[in-house]
């Protein structure tokens, strides 16, 4: 659904922008501090190919979540991806070669 080169690049952006920066640049009513926390979580555990692998299937690295991050499990991909459009940081509707 995304190319691998976003999903490569949003991974490198995550892991090196200080975290209260994504939390300013990202914060809506739909991306909460919690969505941003986990997705930070999500990003600095694993590399760029399992971070991509990841964020298409909808699954999670071994990690541990709070359980606030545990009740927006199901949902929080598609949170992701849309705050990640509106910001620029990948295209909608490209598929992989």
């Amino acid at each position: 659904m995304y190319s691998p080169d976003d999903l490569k690049s949003l991974h490198g952006f995550i892991r090196h922008t200080q975290e209260g920066n994504l939390k300013k640049m990202m914060a809506s009513p739909r991306m909460t501090d919690v969505h941003v926390g986990m997705l930070i979580k999500i990003a600095r555990s694993c590399n760029e190919d399992e971070f991509a692998s990841h964020f298409e299937a909808g699954t999670f690295p071994k990690v541990k979540f709070s359980p606030k991050e545990s009740a927006i499990k199901e949902t929080c991909y598609g949170v992701f991806a849309e705050a990640c459009m509106k910001l620029g940081l990948m295209s909608a509707g490209q598929k992989a070669a």
